[in-house]
């Protein structure tokens, strides 16, 4: 890290951060305890972890940060502009590996907030959009989606069965396409919609910039 980096005292109840703001910047907590935690639309609370002093609160330099940071108590965190950070492999792994603890939180508030359509339709919003900017799109518009309804279902903690279901429902409804090992999203508006997002952009494309980012690497 180049130059010096501010601190800032966080009074208990206040918001560091919050979801879908560009940060802009990384912070480290210093002191007291604080909670990243994802609020779907209707106000539905998802705590992902709680975050005490050493630990790293944010560093997504090419999008949106993914959920909202609370202080739980009187904290003091150190700010680092992500425009000081070294441009190099080191940045690049950081912000692969924020990209994959934003996944799995996501994967944590499916499980733990969404009924079972809406954590199926986020899932794949997710899924069909990591695939598409790693991997392309075929001629149709599908992406590859090798998964089975086990593995989605291990992942969102539902049954296979209940999983079916509600891909039978999307696909009865016009909102998504499948066939052997493919994806197909035919409305994208809808789906987020089914899936509580306030915007689709809360998925966004900034994957793709990360992947040339690390091939490079």
């Amino acid at each position: 890290m180049n130059g010096p980096h501010e601190h800032r005292r966080i009074a208990a109840g206040s918001e560091l951060a919050y979801d879908g703001n560009p940060p802009e910047k990384l912070f480290v907590v210093r002191s007291g305890w604080m909670s990243r935690h994802d609020i779907l639309d209707d106000g539905r609370r998802q705590i992902l972890d709680f975050a005490l002093p050493e630990d790293l609160l944010a560093a997504t330099p090419s999008g949106c940060l993914a959920h909202s940071i609370e202080a739980i108590t009187d904290s003091e965190i150190a700010i680092v502009p992500l425009a000081s950070l070294d441009a190099g492999p080191g940045f690049v792994l950081i912000e692969a590996m924020q990209r994959a603890l934003e996944n799995a939180y996501a994967s944590l508030t499916d499980a733990g907030r969404r009924s079972s359509l809406e954590a199926v339709a986020h899932f794949l919003l997710r899924m069909e959009r990591r695939a598409r900017n790693v991997l392309g799109v075929h001629s149709d518009g599908s992406v590859e989606f090798p998964l089975t309804q086990e593995h989605i279902g291990d992942a969102i903690g539902l049954t296979s069965v209940h999983v079916c279901r509600m891909m039978r429902r999307l696909c009865r409804d016009g909102v998504i396409e499948t066939s052997r090992n493919r994806l197909r999203i035919l409305d994208h508006r809808q789906i987020a919609d089914i899936a509580r997002l306030s915007s689709e952009s809360a998925v966004n494309d900034e994957a793709a910039l990360r992947v040339k980012r690390l091939r490079a690497l």
